[in-house]
């Protein structure tokens, strides 16, 4: 069947399930008389007047986000059984046998086609833990809110020490056995572990969307093909063991790679799902198991992605564990974890070195960035630029590590980029992350909005700074209400010299600082005048010129004319990334990012 058919039945068929509450009540009786979770998930629902674009647009938003990765064959659902729960399965795709490395490239950002999406009530799911293969909760829970409304969508298990010792427990005998398992054992279950996600990326990506705030059709993507993709590139690597030093007739010296034991994995909220399996992928790929912490603000997609994982993974290879920053200092704390594998600012990354310096962790540590470009008087196209430009910084409302955060921009085209900058974000539209047609959503959390709100201000206030475009709140439209996070795009102007804490901190939202320059070396200069050295950029018509001064750069990664996400492009797993001074520890991605989990035992044998 064709996929505009496929498309066409879904629209009918969830049409006539969602004429009424009744009526979708009934039909899903007669599917499954035993659907009665599905059911409450969807007690509250807002019948659209048009429901019949929703299906066609979940299914081209799902096509798109998995391009190049699975094939569709049309199914209207599927429930399935997992531990005596039902669940709803959008549209889940059977997946090519045969695997092949992931394009995640695109032309142009993915922007929302949902439209008319029923509220999924995740109130009614009681998300769990897992310790050792079993669903485990606890009698304390917190709050996970929904930064496009201010409400809460779900509660979540705090975990205990005891629950963190019976998991490390647990996680040390998983890894006695794992570790002796062949290459091609692990790249299997891998495989497996891709095919779940991809399968279940709508629901996740529905699940992370509501939690994080990114627009829909990006979580869908980085719930299925970018999660996909770290699983099956780390996977499909070369370990080099073992790196033969000196063969003679006198002795053979060989460097033997093992695993370290158990890994904490302490993942970030801006991509929960994404930093997740790119600490767990090369971890378990490597030999060890692992310990993972989601952040407290978006710790239901990490839990449910790990409810799905459960039949396939050998009991404890992978704990998941949520809480606040209470657990997360015992897993840094904890005598049986070897190493740490962090995500996040730099102030918190070092309370996770100071917390894991008793114990000599090794770690491994992935910090903030306030990454600079800089745009030379040579470019040939200032609208294009400023596209790309744009891109790199309001990615993901800016909650990107290696978003562009500071702009240096020739004199004699400064304000003609201000202006070039201001017109790209007039494309944009702002708003709740289910709203079709958003391609920006709202800040993660109400602390981040607060303090983007306050650098905003002071730099206006105290140090001059213009507004070109954004500085405030969206106005309440479309599914915007009141108790979100939003915050519009926002070109700053920085005309007066001197220290502007929106230039030297990392503001880690949709704002964008523009600073004048009149020769290019005080331009890097100013770039590497940053405490951290994640990325940086140059922009010029000049290609050796660029390279040549990109060279100039303290960073880990250094662009010509691009920057991550500048133009629709992902980094693919095998480029690695790194960062420089407070920046991080370690590196991410790549055969050096694998080799990460992995520490070398010299063997030297006598030859007799």
């Amino acid at each position: 069947m064709r996929v505009e058919s496929r498309a066409v039945l879904i629209s009918m068929v969830t049409f006539s399930i969602m004429k009424s509450t009744a009526t979708m009540r009934n039909t899903l009786i007669g599917l499954e008389s035993s659907s009665s979770f599905f059911l409450n998930r969807f007690k509250t629902v807002k019948v659209a007047a048009s429901v019949v674009p929703f299906a066609k647009s979940l299914t081209t938003a799902y096509l798109h986000c998995n391009e190049g990765s699975v094939r569709h064959r049309g199914r209207v659902s599927e429930t399935r059984k997992v531990q005596n729960r039902s669940i709803m399965n959008f549209g889940a795709p059977h997946l090519n046998k045969e695997r092949s490395a992931l394009s995640l490239s695109a032309s142009s950002p993915l922007q929302n086609d949902i439209k008319d999406i029923p509220f999924m009530d995740w109130t009614y799911h009681d998300f769990t833990m897992t310790i050792n293969g079993r669903a485990v909760t606890t009698n304390s829970h917190s709050d996970v809110m929904c930064p496009s409304t201010g409400k809460l969508i779900a509660k979540c298990p705090v975990a205990t020490r005891q629950q963190l010792d019976e998991a490390v427990k647990g996680a040390l005998k998983a890894q006695t056995h794992w570790k002796q398992t062949s290459y091609d054992y692990r790249r299997e279950i891998m495989n497996q572990m891709s095919d779940i996600l991809q399968q279940n990326s709508v629901e996740l990506g529905t699940l992370l969307s509501l939690e994080n705030g990114k627009p829909l059709a990006e979580a869908i993507r980085e719930a299925g093909a970018r999660t996909a993709a770290s699983l099956l590139g780390f996977s499909s690597m070369t370990i080099p063991t073992p790196e033969i030093l000196t063969d003679d007739k006198n002795v053979r010296v060989e460097v033997h790679r093992r695993p370290y034991g158990v890994v904490g994995c302490i993942i970030p909220w801006n991509f929960p799902l994404h930093t997740l399996f790119q600490k767990i992928a090369p971890a378990i790929y490597a030999g060890n198991a692992c310990i993972v912490k989601p952040s407290s603000h978006t710790p239901l997609s990490t839990l449910r992605a790990m409810e799905l994982l459960r039949e396939i993974t050998p009991p404890g290879l992978i704990q998941t564990l949520a809480g606040g920053s209470d657990i997360g200092t015992e897993i840094c704390l904890h005598k049986d974890i070897s190493k740490i594998s962090f995500t996040g600012s730099t102030a918190v990354g070092l309370k996770v070195a100071a917390n894991s310096l008793p114990t000599l962790k090794r770690l491994h540590l992935e910090l903030g960035g306030n990454d600079a470009a800089i745009v030379l008087d040579d470019i040939d196209n200032i609208q294009e630029t400023a596209q790309g430009l744009a891109k790199a910084a309001f990615a993901n409302s800016g909650q990107v590590c290696h978003a562009l955060k500071r702009l240096y921009v020739h004199e004699s085209i400064f304000d003609e980029m201000c202006m070039a900058l201001a017109k790209e974000c007039e494309k944009y539209k702002v708003g709740h992350s289910l709203e079709e047609g958003v391609t920006h959503g709202p800040l993660t959390t109400k602390e981040q909005l607060e303090y983007v709100r306050e650098l905003v201000n002071e730099a206006v206030e105290e140090g001059g700074a213009k507004i070109i475009c954004g500085g405030k709140l969206p106005p309440i439209t479309g599914m915007i209400q009141e108790g979100g996070y939003y915050y519009e795009p926002t070109i700053l102007a920085i005309i007066q010299e001197g220290i502007h804490r929106i230039v030297d901190e990392e503001q880690f939202g949709p704002v964008l600082p523009v600073l004048s320059f009149k020769d290019p070396i005080d331009a890097i200069n100013l770039a590497n005048a940053s405490p951290m050295g994640l990325t940086s950029s140059v922009w010029t018509r000049d290609e050796d010129l660029g390279y040549e001064l990109a060279s100039r750069l303290d960073c880990g990664t250094a662009y010509v004319n691009q920057m991550s996400s500048s133009h629709g492009t992902t980094s693919s797993v095998n480029w690695p990334s790194q960062g420089y001074k407070m920046t991080g520890m370690g590196c991410n991605r790549g055969l050096m990012g694998l080799l990460e989990f992995t520490q070398p035992q010299t063997v030297n044998r006598r030859k007799i």
